[in-house]
């Protein structure tokens, strides 16, 4: 708290309250003069009026005796007046009898004067002067606003003085309660003593004040240590409860929906083939949300840490959880995902459901990091024996005292209401594999969140390579065009970087492939690229390979990359690729290689 400065605060009050004296009196001057004004130009208008009706009749009787001096008399009067700058006063010939002001009239102007025969007997001209009339007047009003100012800068004066007194003492108190505000982490340290000193005090109304505030802050610090008991007991135990109660709620309101977006999903054939993936990923997304919520809720953790671990091929886990991260955020991030030739060979033990919710969650942090540059970089590499993840942002940064307390139940930055909850179990979870983790960041510049996970053997179900050789028959069947595509261009660039010459046959639906397979039965050396969901067929990839006996020729080449698929193809032996590393996955030659190795 900032204590007033009481010179400044004296003479800012002050001048307020001398500035509205000085616009009220400025008020009631301006009233006044131009009420003035008009009274002085009525009275002129009057004194001017009066004289054009008389002084014409009596210089016409001085013009009838041939009196000039009376004339005369009469215009050193009307000069005296100071209404007019100019009087002419003529006989019948235009001779001028008397004047003031000059001779800068014409004869036009004169005004003949006349007997009640109209004979006329002399002329005469005026020019009024109203300013001239109302210079004492205008000239008291200055000497009485120069008055009024001088009264104003006293009255101000007067009125600062005063306050700088009244709000020393002010500040003085302030000064007390700043010092009390200071001291008020005290109030957590049990032996603290803590009293506020009144010495300082102008009036009784301030040591009142004190005094009170010292009885409330003792009594706060004792409510203080009696709730910290309460809390130090309870505090686990509705921590606890409340996230039971949590959790059961979640998963009971997400049942239903779940249940019927799996519905709709698995009848809803006419979605393209990217928008069902994204579908289908989401849901089981949150289905394994879902379950997890439930064993904790129920503290079924034993279950947990005895659920099979995996063998997943991370290029195409994390291509998955970027593809859902680029609907949620649109063009609001830019997400890039980075990676080796030989990438998409890297495969891992692991839960994939929780490796999925890990990256999904350290992009959300990265994106709630950056202010400018709204970038985020994601990248897979094969070092030795393990595979890198990084997530790399531009954001704000982590303070390095900060970095070291990342990963423990309680550790956050960046976030109001954070936890730490969800860092803490992703460190838990990736040792629990063999793996590690890691921060590494630049306050102000960036962060780079690093997780090393032990590499496997590839399944049996997957494909390293396309082993094809200079006289196969490529076979694609799949209802996309754009997958068509990048297999023309793929082995299009195998012909002109290996010398690989391949017949390719286009197939974009299982009945076209079943037909020709009827009329070319005795055909051989094919190898069968086929996808696993066709739109508007009621037979998938599987079923077409095992329906025409070419499991050893075939590979299925599939975005449904879940457990039902990749357990029929192992039961049926026959290898599948993700569709998501179809543009990867190298083509290969070797002499008389018939079937897939």
């Amino acid at each position: 708290m900032q204590a007033f400065k009481p010179t400044s605060l004296g003479d800012q009050v002050s001048t307020k309250i001398s500035a509205w004296i000085l616009i009220f009196v400025a008020a009631v001057i301006t009233a006044i003069f131009i009420v003035s004004f008009a009274l002085s130009r009525q009275m002129f208008n009057k004194q001017v009026n009066i004289w054009d009706t008389i002084a014409p009749q009596q210089t016409l009787t001085n013009l009838l005796d041939s009196d000039h001096f009376s004339i005369k008399r009469e215009v050193e009067f009307l000069k005296s007046t100071g209404l007019f700058s100019s009087v002419v006063i003529t006989d019948n010939k235009k001779r001028i009898v008397s004047q003031f002001g000059g001779n800068n009239f014409v004869d036009s102007n004169l005004i003949p004067i006349q007997d009640d025969a109209k004979v006329v007997w002399g002329y005469y001209y005026f020019k009024t002067d109203f300013y001239r009339f109302i210079s004492p007047f205008v000239f008291a009003a200055g000497i009485f606003f120069l008055l009024i100012m001088f009264v104003y800068f006293v009255i101000r004066w007067r009125i600062r003085i005063s306050l700088e007194s009244e709000f020393t003492k002010f500040n003085n108190f302030l000064a007390e309660i700043e010092a009390v505000t200071e001291r008020l982490n005290e109030i957590h340290n049990k032996d603290a003593e803590f009293n506020v000193d009144c010495k300082l005090s102008q009036n009784s109304e301030q040591i009142i004040i004190n005094k009170a505030i010292t009885r409330l802050l003792d009594e706060i610090k004792k409510s203080n240590n009696s709730l910290r008991e309460a809390v130090s007991t309870a505090e686990q135990r509705r921590f606890q409860e409340e996230l039971t109660k949590t959790a059961l709620q979640v998963v009971h309101d997400i049942g239903s929906p779940i249940a019927v977006l799996e519905i709709v999903q698995s009848t809803a054939l006419t979605l393209p083939e990217d928008d069902r993936l994204l579908v289908r990923n989401a849901i089981s997304r949150i289905r394994d949300i879902s379950n997890t919520l439930l064993k904790k809720a129920r503290k079924d953790f034993s279950s947990m840490s005895g659920d099979n671990l995996v063998r997943q091929g991370l290029q195409s886990l994390i291509d998955q959880v970027i593809t859902e991260k680029r609907a949620q955020y649109g063009c609001q991030v830019e997400l890039s995902f980075g990676f080796d030739q030989n990438a998409y060979k890297i495969f891992s033990l692991i839960k994939p459901a929780e490796l999925s919710r890990i990256i999904s969650n350290l992009i959300n942090n990265s994106v709630e990091a950056i202010e400018r540059d709204n970038r985020i970089k994601i990248s897979l590499t094969d070092i030795n024996n393990e595979a890198l993840i990084e997530v790399y942002d531009n954001g704000k940064g982590i303070p390095a005292d900060v970095i070291g307390k990342l990963g423990e139940l309680g550790g956050s930055f960046g976030k109001s209401h954070g936890t730490g909850v969800g860092l803490n179990h992703a460190v838990n979870v990736i040792k629990e594999w063999g793996g590690r983790f890691d921060i590494k960041s630049e306050e102000g510049k960036c962060t780079t969140v690093q997780i090393y996970l032990p590499k496997c053997d590839s399944p049996l179900w997957s494909v390293s390579e396309i082993n094809v050789t200079d006289k196969n028959i490529i076979a694609i069947i799949d209802d996309d065009e754009s997958i068509h595509a990048i297999w023309r261009k793929k082995f299009e660039q195998a012909k002109s970087s290996q010398n690989i010459d391949v017949d390719l046959l286009h197939f974009y639906s299982p009945q076209k492939l079943i037909q020709w397979y009827q009329a070319n039965a005795n055909v051989k050396n094919i190898l069968y690229l086929c996808d696993y969901e066709f739109i508007g067929s009621d037979i998938n990839g599987i079923d077409l390979i095992t329906q025409l006996h070419i499991n050893n020729e075939s590979i299925l080449v599939t975005s449904s990359v879940v457990d039902a698929v990749i357990t029929r193809c192992e039961s049926e032996n026959i290898k599948m690729l993700p569709k998501n590393l179809a543009s990867p996955v190298l083509i290969v030659s070797h002499e008389n290689a018939m079937k897939i190795e």
